[in-house]
C-alpha cells in the first residue's frame, strides 16, 4: 500500500467495520485518538465525525518538536481539565487543525503567536471520545503533565454514565 492514496485505503467493503465503529460509538463506546490518529484515519468517511475535529490538508501543520508549554484552554470547564494545569512537553505540535463546535477543546498550544488546539473531547450518543495530538514519540511520555493528562482521559473515557 506504499502508492495508495488515503482515499484509496478504506475500500468499500470495509463497510461493515465502518458500521461497527459508528455503532459502537453511539451505544457507549469510549475512544483515545492520539497524534496522528488525526490523519491516519481521515480517509474513513465517518472518522471526522467521531473523532470531532480533522486535520486540514494544506493548511494543517506542526513546527519543529521542541520543548513547549501546552496551556489548558481558557474556560475549559470539563471533568478531564478540572485538577490540571499547564504542562511542559517536547513533542509535535499540530496546528491549524480544524475543530468541530461540539468538540470542548481543553489545551491548546501558541504558535505564529496564535492558539491552536490540541486536546479535545466530546460525547457522541452515548459514547465519549477524546483527541490529544500529543505522543509523537517517548518524549512526550516523560512529560508528567502528558501523563496525567492521559490518565485523566482515560478515567472519563471509561468511568460509568
Amino acid at each position: 500500500m506504499a502508492n495508495t492514496t488515503p482515499e484509496e485505503s478504506y475500500p468499500s467493503s470495509s463497510l461493515t467495520r465502518r458500521t461497527l465503529l459508528t455503532r459502537g460509538m453511539a451505544a457507549g463506546g469510549a475512544l483515545l485518538g492520539m497524534h496522528s490518529s488525526v490523519i491516519a484515519m481521515s480517509a474513513l468517511p465517518e472518522w471526522r465525525g467521531i473523532l470531532g475535529g480533522t486535520w486540514v490538508r494544506g493548511r494543517s501543520m506542526h513546527p519543529p518538536q521542541s520543548e513547549a508549554t501546552i496551556e489548558r484552554a481558557t474556560g475549559a470547564e470539563h471533568p478531564i481539565t478540572d485538577p490540571l494545569a499547564d504542562f511542559a512537553v517536547f513533542d509535535e505540535r499540530y496546528s491549524h487543525l480544524e475543530v468541530d463546535a461540539d468538540s470542548t477543546v481543553l489545551f491548546e498550544h501558541e504558535h505564529d503567536e496564535r492558539r491552536h488546539p490540541l486536546v479535545w473531547a466530546r460525547t457522541a450518543g452515548r459514547g465519549r471520545i477524546v483527541y490529544d495530538a500529543l505522543g509523537h514519540d517517548g518524549r512526550s511520555f516523560d512529560s508528567a503533565g502528558h501523563r496525567n493528562l492521559l490518565r485523566r482521559s482515560v478515567g472519563w473515557l471509561v468511568e460509568e454514565r
